[in-house]
This record gives C-alpha cells, structure tokens and sequence, in this order.
C-alpha cells in the first residue's frame, strides 16, 4: 500500500469512526470493508509467457512449443530482435523468428523427433537480442521475464 492509497484509507476511516466531527462526509463504515488499494499499471505491456508439452505417438515425440502474450499490451519489435529456441538436452533443436504478438493471442510451433531409451529434456525460452533494452522501443518491453522458458520431460 503506497503512501496516497494509505492516506486515502487513513482519511475514510477516520471520517467512519467519527461521523459526528465530520458531519458533512458521513461514510458509511460496511463500505470500508471492501476498499482495497488500486494499482493502476501505467504501461500497456506484453507479457510473453512460454509452454512447452509432448506427446509419444508411434515412437515419434511430438513437442508443441507455445508463446502466449498475457499482458494487456500488443508485443511489436523488429524480427532480428527476438526468437524463441527449443533445446533437446541442452542442443538446439529449433529456432523460431517472430516480430509481433497481439495481446491475448497466441503462436504455436511443433516439432518432433525419434523416441529414445534416454530420458529427454525439451527447453522453449525467448531469447531478446541486447537492442530490446536501448532501442527505445515501448512495445517491445516483456514486462514478466520469469515466464519466458518452459521445460517438458520424456522418460
């Protein structure tokens, strides 16, 4: 709670407690119950979040790489700027270009390989080239870096 929404809330509650000192701006105490502080995001970003599944049809691994834009901001940045890599135990399996992604919409890549005895690691993750951060671009800023990979494992 910031300093304006503790004071906001400082000054309803006294005005409740003590109606009769403030005669004028009688508040209602059963209202104060449900106030609760606004945290008003001040710029409209993208949220790229990664998934990574799999699934064994006729000893073929069959990975769906998806990249979904969560955020309430249209993601739109120059193609060399960003890809997204699928690893197989840590080696690039693929790499996928993309330059924009609207808000709430979604990319999907697949991909396959031959079953192995070996336990197999998948690994889809964005990778942002250093221009993202100086190139002064607003709309290319991914506002939650902690969803950008995801991991998928075949036994």
């Amino acid at each position: 709670m910031n300093f304006f929404s503790r004071t906001l809330y400082a000054g309803l509650a006294t005005l409740a407690l003590a109606p009769a000192a403030h005669a004028d701006f009688a508040v209602n105490p059963n209202l104060l119950r449900d106030i609760r502080p606004i945290r008003p995001q001040l710029v409209a970003c993208a949220d790229l979040q990664m998934s990574v599944s799999t699934q064994v049809v006729n000893g073929v691994i069959r990975i769906t790489t998806r990249m979904r834009n969560g955020g309430i901001g249209a993601y739109t940045s120059d193609p060399s700027q960003q890809r997204v890599v699928l690893t197989q135990n840590g080696s690039p399996l693929e790499t996928y270009g993309f330059s924009s992604l609207a808000s709430g919409d979604q990319r999907v890549w697949l991909a396959q390989v031959p079953m192995s005895d070996h336990t197999m690691h998948f690994r889809a993750e964005i990778q942002f080239d250093p221009s993202v951060a100086t190139d002064g671009n607003s709309h290319n800023t991914d506002c939650n870096a902690s969803n950008n990979s995801a991991i998928a494992r075949v036994n």
